[in-house]
Formats: structure tokens, sequence, C-alpha cells
């Protein structure tokens, strides 16, 4: 039988479809290869993204070092590590615009949010061909629970970035926003993470203390759910949310 030819038709509508264009078009062609398919077009149809891996010179410089690492895996491995260290973890900084959310603009930043870490590591991921996406949940942090408190009214963070990777077949999440310098002050081992098991927070730190609780998951995003995220924040921190209320991002010192 001779083979047979096709186009696909990738889409995205929603920052919550299960599959971004990157995922639909590696599940497409695997199936065509299996199955005798030459793809000779590709169609593709998706709204403006915050993690794409285009933009100025500072983000193109984030994953250029792993471009010619010999598997993904170490390229998993050596990003997650970067986006983890080179950027100092700031849970006091929250922007409310689109324009906050961009790698471009977070790659330019010396500290950065767990959201705003996960959205770089997910955008470099992409600038290398593999596939992620972003994650949010809630999360109760038992450490410096006093200062957090203090500056958010709450020991809560809400949302928590994380990152979802699709690797060897299957969806595996980490958590890149706790620097290493972060983790040895709190007496907590820094995650690893080479897209082979989830890496997220451990409950407890090595002095068997209380350390991280996950109360809620707010499920994936193949893009920056901005007004999800703004009203997540306004549902937890309603009195620092009206505090900021005409402002486009909130700086707390």
């Amino acid at each position: 039988m001779a083979g047979r030819k096709a186009a696909m038709y990738l889409r995205m509508s929603d920052p919550r479809q299960e599959c971004s264009t990157e995922i639909q078009e590696k599940l497409i062609r695997n199936y065509a290869d299996n199955n005798g398919i030459e793809i000779v077009r590709a169609y593709a149809d998706e709204g403006k993204s915050g993690v794409v891996a285009t933009g100025r010179n500072s983000f193109q410089k984030l994953i250029a070092d792993f471009i010619t690492l010999p598997s993904d895996k170490e390229k998993i491995s050596k990003l997650y590590e970067k986006v983890r260290d080179a950027w100092r973890y700031n849970p006091y900084h929250i922007g409310f615009t689109n324009g906050h959310y961009k790698a471009s603009y977070i790659a330019e930043k010396p500290e950065a949010h767990c959201v705003d870490k996960a959205i770089l590591l997910v955008a470099g991921l992409r600038g290398l061909e593999i596939p992620a996406r972003l994650r949010l949940a809630k999360v109760s942090n038992h450490i410096a629970v006093e200062r957090l408190e203090k500056k958010l009214g709450s020991n809560e963070i809400a949302p928590h970035g994380l990152v979802e990777v699709f690797f060897d077949e299957k969806w595996v999440k980490c958590s890149p926003a706790f620097n290493k310098e972060l983790c040895e002050m709190y007496h907590v081992e820094p995650l690893e993470f080479d897209g082979t098991k989830d890496s997220v927070f451990q409950e407890y730190n090595s002095n068997d203390e209380k350390f991280m609780e996950y109360l809620e998951d707010y499920g994936s995003f193949s893009d920056v759910p901005l007004d999800f995220i703004k009203n997540t924040f306004k549902e937890n921190y309603p009195a620092l949310f009206d505090l900021y209320k005409d402002k486009d991002e909130i700086k707390i010192s």
C-alpha cells in the first residue's frame, strides 16, 4: 500500500487546554510515524502567549548554553538548575499586567515570584523544543511565617507557580521557585529535576520542622491565565489587593 500523506491542524483556544500546540504536534507526528503517514503540511491557530521562546537577548542567553546538550534529560536538568538559582525567589513583587508575565521581561529581573520563575522555565523548555506548561496551586509555607503574615497577611501563597514537562511520554511536575541559598537558609535540600519524576517542595525540612503544605491544585495552563491570577490573589489577599487596586503591580519592601 502506498504511503499516505496528511496535513495536521494545531489549535489552542483556551489557556486551560490540556495540550499546547507543541504537545499536539509531537503527538500527531508520533502517530504519523507509527502508522506510515507522511505529514506534508502543518497549520497552527494559537493565541498570543507570554510563555514563548522569543524576545530580548537576555532571554535567548537563558537557553543558549543548553541547545547543544546531547539529551533532553540533560537539557531539562541544566535549565531547571539555572532558573532555580539565577533568579532569587521574591514573593513580594506581583504584577497585574500581561507585560509582567512575558518571559523576556522576567529574564531581565534579578529576582522573581514563583509564578515568574515557572513561566521562565516553561518558555526555556519550549525554546529547547521540550513541551511544557504552567501549573498553579495554593500552598502554605510554615517557615518564616511571621514575615509572610506581616507582608501578605497570611502564610499561604496563592497562586503558587509550578511547571509540568512532557518527557518520556508522561507529564511530570517541578517547582523551580526556591534558589539554593534560600533552601540552605531554611535547612531544606534544594530540589533537583531531570524530567524523570515529580520534584515538588518537601513537607518537612532537615530539622523535621513543618515546611510546605500543598492546599489546593488549580490545574494546568498552556498560557498565562492573567485574569485567574488576579482573581486568585484578590480572593486570598483582599486587603492587600484593595490597597493596590489602582496600581499595575505590588511591590512590598
